[in-house]
């Protein structure tokens, strides 16, 4: 048997061994990526439809005390606009006002196991077949209550169909992210085998090995171009030492041109990048080449060949010496267009809504002040004009937090950063909640070791450290003590707000901070909440590059608190 004959049989053991391997890790994570997948969108559809029908029962909630059908026709027919299948019924199971269907033609709803659930719970979720329709379905439902009077329900739903056809997109990405690290593993994995295969010749066959290596090579190349061309993301190939730099046929696609339209260099690369992201791309990339990290990652707008601009996710691999410096930098673009557009509707649907009801409520709160300042007015006129305008205020906080919560997650609020003394911030909080602690009976302690200087928007630090001051107010029983404490530690200053209140079950604090989330505890006591104040307090500790945390026993109280890099100067 030849020299070359033995080294083809051991080259192709090692290498169809690992063949198998691939194949089989690749299907096993396929089927893991496809189990996730649905995990992941029935779990996002029940924070869908928990998040709407928390929503319209804000909304709702006025209308329903006031026996206001036509109202809460109006309603529902404004969430058919939105494709939000929402559902109204009376505290005796009646439906008052569906989105789509006449509420003539339904049954009694007072059995459906979600509106049971929410009669006992406040809050109930249900996955089954429909009675109306005959379609699997997934419900949500709250109680609407009202005085402590329970005064209907407000059901939000949606099909088994519906999830099926986001679940599709999901699986299909999965697949191509799957087919992506197998053959990546299958290039890597020929590197090691030819490797392997050198050693375990030795120098009896050096000329035999080298030529099966260039051959090996060569085949090597050949797969990698034709991985290239095949694939639908866009490739880039830097290499840091002569700035050369090479795209594959993705990357035109990207760019919705020929080959001989734009010659691959780094400039070009980064002159097709929006005016708007360019530098914060290009200041992202030199960062990630002066550390030691081996993978980047950006979003951006790339510029097509039309002037139009498509939102695209860059990762990049980079490649150092051995003494660390960048040598060749390989990355891949996904379009992810679709991605963000649909981001943005969602963010301005809230935002839509938010600002249309500001203007009304504000008309509101003025003739209900006028009202309450009317001479000669009924006791009973004056207290239900008194629960009217705490209604609307709880509305008016409600509509504020989606909207700042918008204005932060779309980047679109304008932060004005300046050096704020942590402690008298603190201090002048603790003063301006003093009527609701007296109201409950609570002690408030307050500990600041010295002044602490951080760079920080001071209205929305003041409205983190609000919200989580009144959430200890409010979730601790009448007579309580509440510790609140700033810090340093390694850079950071640190605040933190301890109550004795009704603490946080260890199932619910891993979403705390998720929009709309309230844990089962909160619900149960039937305190007033959105599920908005934690999710508004981390964008804020995000947007200054800090940190947020919970720590809690049920029935043991808890301790909420952020930190923030601290300022080199100290007053």
């Amino acid at each position: 048997m030849s020299g070359h004959a033995k080294l083809s049989r051991v080259f192709w053991r090692f290498y169809g061994g690992l063949i198998v391997l691939v194949a089989v890790l690749a299907v096993a994570g396929a089927w893991a990526a496809i189990r996730d997948v649905h995990g992941q969108e029935i779990a996002d559809a029940e924070g869908d439809l928990r998040h709407f029908a928390y929503l319209f029962r804000e909304i709702l909630e006025p209308a329903l005390a006031k026996g206001d059908a036509a109202e809460a026709s109006r309603v529902a027919a404004f969430a058919a606009a939105q494709d939000i299948r929402l559902t109204i019924v009376d505290p005796q199971g009646r439906v008052l006002a569906d989105s789509d269907a006449d509420p003539a033609s339904l049954d009694n709803h007072g059995q459906r196991p979600e509106i049971l659930d929410a009669r006992r719970n406040g809050f109930g979720q249900s996955h089954r077949t429909s009675k109306s329709t005959g379609e699997k379905t997934m419900y949500a439902a709250v109680s609407v209550v009202h005085d402590r009077r329970l005064i209907g329900f407000v059901r939000s739903a949606t099909t088994q169909s519906d999830l099926d056809k986001r679940e599709a997109g999901r699986v299909r990405q999965a697949m191509l992210g799957a087919g992506g690290l197998a053959c990546a593993a299958l290039i890597v994995g020929l590197m090691f085998t030819g490797h392997l295969d050198r050693q375990f010749r030795g120098e009896i066959a050096l000329m035999l090995e080298r030529n099966a290596l260039y051959d090996e090579l060569r085949a090597s190349q050949e797969r990698f171009q034709l991985a290239t061309r095949a694939t639908s993301e866009g490739i880039w190939d830097w290499d840091a030492k002569t700035h050369a730099m090479s795209w594959n046929e993705g990357y035109y696609r990207l760019l919705a041109c020929e080959r001989d339209a734009v010659a691959p260099s780094f400039d070009a690369r980064i002159d097709r990048v929006h005016p708007d992201d360019r530098q914060t791309m290009a200041d992202s990339f030199d960062e990630f080449l002066t550390s030691d990290r081996s993978v980047w990652t950006a979003e951006y707008r790339l510029r097509k060949s039309g002037g139009s601009y498509v939102w695209v996710f860059d990762r990049a691999f980079i490649v150092r010496d051995d003494r660390g410096t960048p040598v060749r930098v390989i990355g891949s673009m996904m379009d992810v267009t679709d991605r963000k557009q649909a981001e943005r509707m969602k963010s301005d649907f809230v935002s839509f809504v938010s600002h249309q009801l500001r203007t009304p409520l504000s008309g509101m709160n003025w003739m209900l002040e006028l009202a309450a300042q009317s001479p000669g007015l009924p006791s009973a006129a004056s207290d239900h004009i008194a629960d009217a305008r705490e209604s609307a205020d709880r509305l008016a906080t409600l509509v504020n937090d989606l909207l700042d919560i918008s204005r932060l997650e779309s980047g679109r609020l304008q932060v004005v950063i300046a050096p704020v003394k942590v402690g008298a911030l603190t201090r002048a909080i603790v003063d301006e909640a003093q009527p609701l602690v007296r109201d409950k009976g609570h002690r408030v302690d307050v500990t600041t070791a010295d002044e602490r200087t951080i760079e920080a928007d001071e209205q929305l630090l003041r409205q983190a450290m609000g919200n989580l001051l009144s959430n200890a107010i409010k979730y601790t029983p009448s007579g309580g003590t509440i510790r609140v404490a700033v810090t340093q530690d390694n850079g950071f200053v640190q605040w933190t707000v301890t109550d004795s209140g009704i603490g946080i079950p260890k199932t619910s604090q891993a979403r705390l901070f998720e929009k709309f989330y309230r844990a089962e505890n909160a619900l149960a006591a039937e305190t007033e909440g959105t599920g908005l104040g934690l999710h508004l307090v981390r964008l804020i500790v995000d947007q200054f590059g800090g940190q947020v945390w919970c720590e809690s026993d049920e029935g043991k109280g808890a301790t909420f608190g952020f930190a923030l890099p601290a300022s080199e100067a100290r007053s």
